[in-house]
Order: structure tokens, then sequence, then C-alpha cells
């Protein structure tokens, strides 16, 4: 595949999210089913209790009180949820205004491994707890509450004690909405290469499409089926969807703002196109938080949200 020169895209800025409280700090963000954008805010000093240090000192130093937010995009509901514990958690709405709150790195000490996956319903009542494992990378819910997990490294080989034990030693899981553990992954089933790394998830109503590492294969889960399709595009840390199209976005060292779309063939995605992907005005895109959900590329640089919809680009 050429290198250069590519044709550029523009990104379109699409908001500015919304503060679910005066003076609240943006803690984390990413997109629903529906392509609401689901928002965890927290006073600075609160914020800065969920950042300080890292998953291997420990818990946070007290519990803080945080807001779970929708934006669709303006801000819509807001749970307050006191008593807060999950460093880094990542937030996912849930059926009935409930939201689910992940913290992607966890260790085990002296008096046992604490939970890393809550329920709050929509009145930031505690609803269920579960233990999802470390090493996340992604987390996405369908709209009838299904938890899709997907593993990096660290999290498939459990480098911090699980060892063969590691919860996400296959890469990608899916949750019941009770956060009982529902369906694993399986590479010798599907004919494959086992994940190393869940680079790229997307789920689309029931369906999770995934890209790993290291054959990058793009297969798709659908009611416990996995479909597979060869893929030569490396390092990409989204995938797109719409009909028989698919886009890859991002890649290795100057690759990081790549976008390569194809089309998906029998059991390989065919006539690729290359394309950098920048902000409006040519600005090259930072190194930020980027979401596939359906057909559409989500970035946050900081509160402002772009977008770009693989359904507008030239097939």
């Amino acid at each position: 595949m050429r290198r250069h020169p590519r044709p550029t895209l523009e990104l379109t800025r699409y908001a500015e999210l919304q503060p679910a409280a005066p003076g609240d700090e943006l803690v984390s963000v990413s997109i629903g089913p529906t392509g609401e954008a689901a928002a965890l805010w927290a006073s600075p000093p609160d914020a800065a209790i969920l950042s300080e240090g890292d998953f291997r000192v420990g818990p946070v130093s007290r519990p803080v009180s945080v807001r779970a937010a929708l934006h669709t995009p303006d801000l819509g509901q807001v749970v307050s949820i006191p008593e807060f514990r999950l460093r880094g958690a990542m937030v996912q709405p849930m059926p009935g205004g409930a939201f689910l709150t992940v913290a992607p790195r966890i260790r085990e000490w002296p008096d046992g491994v604490p939970p890393n996956a809550t329920v709050h319903d929509a009145a930031g009542n505690l609803q269920a707890e579960g233990f999802f494992g470390d090493g996340i990378e992604h987390v996405q819910v369908t709209e009838t509450g299904q938890i899709w997990v997907g593993y990096f490294d660290e999290g498939v080989y459990g480098v911090l004690y699980w060892g063969e034990a590691a919860v996400g030693g296959a890469g990608l899981l899916r949750f019941t909405p009770d956060l009982l553990l529902d369906w694993t992954y399986s590479a010798v089933n599907a004919g494959l290469e086992p994940i190393d790394d869940c680079y790229a998830l997307n789920v689309i109503g029931e369906t999770a499409w995934c890209c790993y590492y290291d054959g990058f294969p793009l297969i798709a889960v659908e009611a416990n089926a996995v479909t597979s399709w060869q893929n030569r595009v490396h390092g990409a840390r989204a995938v797109l969807i719409h009909r028989d199209r698919v886009a890859l976005y991002g890649g290795y060292d100057k690759d990081t703002d790549r976008l390569v779309t194809a089309h998906r063939g029998e059991s390989a995605l065919t006539n690729l196109r290359e394309y950098r992907l920048v902000l409006p005005g040519g600005t090259p895109i930072p190194r930020s938080q980027t979401f596939a959900r359906g057909s559409t590329l989500h970035h946050f640089t900081d509160r402002t949200w772009y977008r770009l919809d693989l359904a507008d680009l030239p097939g």
C-alpha cells in the first residue's frame, strides 16, 4: 500500500461537552450504542483523586462523588454517584438510565481483588458489582445491556498476577447486564490465531466487530458465531462498519492518522483506499481518545467532540 501522498479527510467538529455541574472536570468519555457520548465528571479535587498515582499504588485515597452524564450532544441525563472508588474508570450507558463504570487496571492485594465493574441505577444507587479482570482496552454496551470487553496484552497474559488464570486471557469477552461472564472468544473454534491484543472493537446492535494483534483479522461475532476476513492493514485502533464497507483508523509510527477504507469480500478485505485524517482546517489530529460505534468515528480533544461517518465517504 502506498504511504505518501494520501488525500486528506477532515473530521467535523460536532459539539463541546457541557459539564454535568458547574466547574466539573471531565474524567472520561466514551460512546454509547446509539452514538451518544457517556461521560464521567467530577469536581477538580475529586478528579485529582481519581487520577493520582496509578493502579499499582492501591485504591483511591478516599471515595469521591462523580456525575455520569449523557450528551446527545447537549447535556441530557445526569446521575450523581457518591462514594465512587474506581480509578481511571470507563463509563457506558445501561438500560433504564443506569450507568456501567469499569476500572481498566486492577491488581490483587493481600485482602483479595476488589471489584472493578459497577452498575448504578438512574438514582445513583449501586445495582451490581463485578470483576472484569485487568488490562481492559475497550468496553462497549449494547442497547439490551450486553457488555463487550476487549483486553490488551497485559490483560490477555496476566502480567500482574493472574498468569494462566487471566480473566481476559481470551482477549474478547461478553458479560451480562448483571456483570456475569456470558461468552468467551475461542480462536481455536474460529480457526484463527489467538488474540494477543484487542486493538479495535465496534459493537453494532448485538454484533461485535473486532480487529486484533498480531494477524489483524477482522472478525464479527453474531449470535456467538464468528465470521472472519483477512486484512493486511496492521495497527488500526478503530474499525467502522457500513453495510459491506469497512474503515480502519490508525496504525504504527507515521500511520497514526491513517484511515483505510475497504470492502468485505468473501474472505478478505478488498478495494483498499488510504486517507489521512485531520482536524478542521487541516490541523494534525493530536493523540487523544478515539472511538468507533457503527459507521461513525468519534474523536475527543479535551471537551471538543469531532466525528466522521464512513457512510459519507466515497465508495
